[in-house]
This record gives structure tokens, sequence and C-alpha cells, in this order.
């Protein structure tokens, strides 16, 4: 491997292990209404957070069936946070009447969705409120 890509893969390595340490889990519950809605409070949802919120989220909707995202704080996704939602869809797919929606999507998670035409898979809203 030439030297440039072990000095980038090193600082990815680096990169990943700051944001572990950097991104406290945060996720706010607000089961009051028809819909749990969910609110992740971190910037990234990347490959640095993406076990940990797919843990905690899948725990929480355990036994539920109307659940929504509220992603309004993120401004970056990538293909692990997609795995995540995917899951969260997967999940929820085989619970009988159940509805997920994400709200709040700011400018790079929607082109993302765009981009790969999740936007036609997932209910996407702007108004967080059930």
């Amino acid at each position: 491997m030439p030297y440039n890509c072990l000095i980038y893969v090193k600082n990815i390595a680096v990169y990943i292990i700051a944001n572990i340490k950097e991104n406290k889990m945060q996720i706010d519950v607000n089961d009051s209404g028809e819909y749990l809605v969910i609110k992740i409070w971190y910037e990234r949802l990347d490959v640095s957070v993406m076990q940990e919120t797919k843990d905690k989220v899948m725990k929480l909707i355990e036994g539920k069936d109307k659940i929504i995202l509220d992603l309004s704080n993120i401004n970056f996704l990538d293909s692990s946070g997609l795995s995540v939602l995917i899951t969260i869809l997967k999940h929820l797919n085989n619970v009988e009447n159940s509805d997920l929606k994400l709200c709040g999507l700011n400018e790079q998670p929607t082109e993302l969705m765009q981009i790969t035409q999740l936007n036609n898979v997932f209910t996407i809203v702007d108004n967080c409120d059930n």
C-alpha cells in the first residue's frame, strides 16, 4: 500500500475514534401521541455512531408500530447512517399497520435520499409534529 494511502487510512481511523469519543449518544423520546417521536441530537449519522444508534433505536421501537424519526439536527448522513434507517424500516415492515416517517431532513441528507432514490421508499415529511 502506498505511503499516502496509509496516512489516509490512519487519519480516517483517528477521525472515527475521535467521533466516538465526542458523540455522546443523545436521543429524546416523546411517546405522548399516536406516534413515538425519536429525536437524534448529534450532527452526523455515520460509521462512528452507526452501531450505537441502531442498537438504541431498535430497543426504543420494540413493540411500537408508528414512529417518527426527527433528523433535524443531522447535517451529514452516509451509507452507514442509511443502513440504520433501512434496518428500522425493515423491522417495521414486519409489524402490522406500522408507519415510519422521517422528518426535518437537512440539505445533505435530503440530497443523499434523492441520489439513492430512498426518498421513494421512506415517507419524508417537513414538519416533525404528529
